[in-house]
């Protein structure tokens, strides 16, 4: 197989490294935007191209790769012209599948072309090939993912290193798991793009990233790490997908998870999977999800497995299957919560506190009060307060937090946290 690779970063010398290593695939040609850049692997005697949307469209190869970059621009040209082109097309953008995913699945499908994509979500972890293939036969339930690398870096900092948020990231960028500019990762939009898409794979729908909801780790605190620990707690951005009812439901947010959990068991930069199928139960992939030679891996892996004849349509069923699902209302989650308060020590701020949650219907498991901070740099006591909560409604929360800022009892924003239900089938039978 003749392949023709466009972006020639850490992953692309990464991918002509270990394809010079293997038998029956070449690549003849390759794209980047600097010719003569120094680089860790060998273009000698490779055809090089200025332009990756001529690349895809004029050279001579079966396969090309994309390691560009983005949702649009040059990236999506390339794919565009490969495809048209009738050859076969192996990506690790997120970002551009998770926008345009439906028309170059389409336009695979139309010409005859597969599209590999397993790196794009969790880089050596294979979940796109378990999903895809492996666990076909089930009726999916539910996909927990930890997929952003940089966010659960961060977070690990925070717990087993008792760095606060900005020291974790800065220590972050230093070692080069985040990018100078962090928002995409920390606020949670690169998990928002690689759950869509699992979910395209996990449901037989389109992706709809702006269906996702997202938020990000920003509002995490060193003492919302601790406070969690104490409880058995650690704190992990989800990505989540579920079915819920005849709907799904798509979001990114920031979760406790108990430490004798799978998940909690992810740290630093590896992605984990949980993924719950009717009869295949839990199953749990764990890996490398970031890094050149990770990533590396995954695209090999699409491209020896296209050379030996693979032709699965893109998110698993024939384009023409795929149907637009209803969503389900992120307000009518349910789920307990961790709320966390920082106010000032006097008579009546918790009775206040407590009589608004009532109000709104929000049931409470317990309550601590630390004023750890207080006696150490606070000389007004201000204290943390921590409520934990049984299983409630979205908006119940939300509308609770807007009545008690309205109060002006706060000090600092409040901390509302999900925690996440593992089994969420016995919920309901019990319910």
């Amino acid at each position: 197989m003749r392949i023709a690779v466009a972006g020639m970063g850490t992953v692309g010398g990464g991918l002509l490294n270990l394809l010079q290593q293997r038998d029956g695939v070449e690549v003849v040609a390759v794209c980047a935007r600097e010719r003569k850049k120094q680089r860790t692997c060998k273009i000698d005697g490779i055809a090089w191209y200025d332009d990756a949307a001529v690349m895809a469209r004029e050279a001579e190869v079966d396969l090309v790769v994309e390691l560009i970059g983005g949702e649009g621009g040059v990236a999506l040209d390339c794919a565009r012209a490969a495809l048209s082109a009738g050859k076969n097309f192996v990506t690790a953008n997120k970002a551009l599948l998770a926008r345009h995913g439906a028309e170059l699945s389409c336009l695979a499908e139309a010409k005859g072309c597969a599209v590999g994509w397993e790196a794009a979500v969790a880089a050596a972890v294979p979940v796109v090939a378990a999903v895809r293939q492996s666990l076909l036969a089930n009726s999916t339930q539910r996909i927990t993912g930890i997929v952003n690398g940089t966010c659960n870096y961060i977070l690990s900092r925070l717990e087993t290193d008792g760095e606060d948020l900005a020291t974790a990231l800065r220590t972050a960028q230093t070692k080069g798991y985040a990018e100078a500019d962090p928002r995409a990762d920390t606020q949670g939009f690169d998990s928002a793009q690689k759950i869509a898409l699992l979910a395209a794979l996990a449901f037989a729908t389109p992706p709809a990233l702006d269906e996702v909801s997202v938020e990000g780790i920003e509002q995490i605190s060193l003492d919302d790490v601790n406070f969690a620990k104490r409880r058995g707690y650690a704190i992990r951005l989800l990505a989540i997908a579920e079915r819920i009812e005849d709907k799904i439901s798509l979001r990114v947010h920031p979760t406790l998870v108990r430490l004798d959990s799978s998940l909690a068991s992810v740290c630093g930069v590896r992605n984990a999977i949980l993924y719950q199928g009717d009869f295949s139960g839990q199953v749990f992939l764990a890996g490398q999800g970031a890094g050149a030679a990770a990533t590396a891996s995954a695209v090999a892996g699409d491209i020896l497995d296209i050379a030996r004849g693979r032709k699965t349509p893109m998110f698993g069923m024939p384009h023409a299957n795929l149907a637009p699902l209803p969503f389900f209302p992120l307000d009518d989650i349910v789920s307990p919560w961790y709320l966390h308060f920082r106010v000032q020590d006097k008579v009546g701020v918790v009775a206040t506190i407590a009589t608004i949650l009532s109000e709104c219907n929000i049931s409470l498991s317990a309550i601590l009060q630390d004023d750890t901070r207080a006696r150490q740099q606070n000389p007004l006591r201000h204290v943390s307060l921590l409520l934990w909560t049984h299983r409630t409604a979205t908006r119940a929360v939300a509308r609770a937090l807007c009545a008690i800022e309205e109060t002006s009892l706060l000090q600092e924003q409040a901390v509302a946290l999900r925690i996440l239900e593992e089994d969420r089938r016995k919920d309901r039978e019990e319910a």
